[in-house]
């Protein structure tokens, strides 16, 4: 009696089933430790079916108590996370719900997206590969396939959904790595977002840089030291409002450059 589509993909399933089981089942008994989620990863099933395997082999394996010690410990271990685990609200139990999962995320990580350039509170973050290998990772438990390109697409909604028009320049402060430079009212590590933030710190008790300032005596007069300085605060701030423009003259190999240099 010839057998149907259906039939003959059962008899696949089941096969596949009875591989998967007997893999697992040489994992523990050569003593790898073994986790819910990586099996799920591996095998592309759900927690319920790893959940079933581990009960299939407690029964098939022969009692030996190093091993059915092992075994036993992954079924408790795998019982307390089931009774302990919270479903993301972003996951109905088959699929990501874009906006919660927007949502969660962006809660956790505050963000902000301007010219198609993610920002948080201490700048631009240079690398969105950083924030997709995040979403892969936050998702893996929950998709068992397609996880790269689901986790693309998240990407690519976690940016309309994080979408700023661009924000304003604020001349009266500097902002630096561990806070904010306040032209009137000195530093706070308070910080904000904002599109300028320096990669650098604010430290109030720097010691002298005696080595840059011989160097500035040797290229420059005394007066022109303290112009370079005016300067060089002009620069950090977004603004022209100061309509200053600086030209070093002098003969090549003087280090001319070496201001230039520093002030980026």
């Amino acid at each position: 009696m010839a057998t149907t589509g259906a039939e003959r993909r059962r008899e696949k399933m089941l096969d596949h089933t009875f591989q998967r089981r007997r893999e697992i089942e040489r994992m523990l008994l050569s003593g790898k430790k073994l986790t819910v989620s990586e099996l799920m990863r591996r095998y592309g099933v759900g927690r319920k079916a790893i959940r079933r395997d581990f009960e299939v082999i407690g029964e098939e394996l022969p009692i030996v108590s190093k091993q059915r010690a092992a075994l036993e410990k992954t079924m408790e271990k795998m019982e307390k996370m089931e009774q302990s685990a919270q479903p993301e609200a972003w996951f109905d139990g088959n699929k990501v719900n874009d906006v919660l999962f927007c949502e969660d995320f962006l809660a956790g990580h505050p963000m902000k997206c301007i010219h198609g350039t993610f920002f948080d509170i201490n700048g631009a973050i240079g690398d969105a590969e950083q924030i997709k290998a995040e979403i892969y990772h936050k998702i893996s438990p929950y998709v068992t396939s397609n996880i790269a390109k689901r986790a693309t697409s998240l990407l690519d909604a976690l940016r309309i959904r994080s979408y700023s028009p661009p924000m304003p320049f604020q001349t009266d402060r500097i902002h630096v790595a561990n806070g904010t430079y306040f032209l009137s009212k000195g530093f706070s590590a308070q910080k904000e977002f904002c599109m300028n933030r320096l990669p650098v710190k604010y430290v109030p008790d720097a010691p002298e840089p005696s080595r840059w300032l011989a160097f500035l005596g040797q290229l420059l007069e005394p007066e022109d030291i303290a112009t370079l300085q005016e300067f060089m605060g002009y620069v950090l701030l977004p603004t022209t409002k100061g309509q200053k423009m600086m030209i070093v003259i002098g003969r090549g190999g003087e280090g001319k450059e070496s201001p230039a240099s520093a002030g980026c």
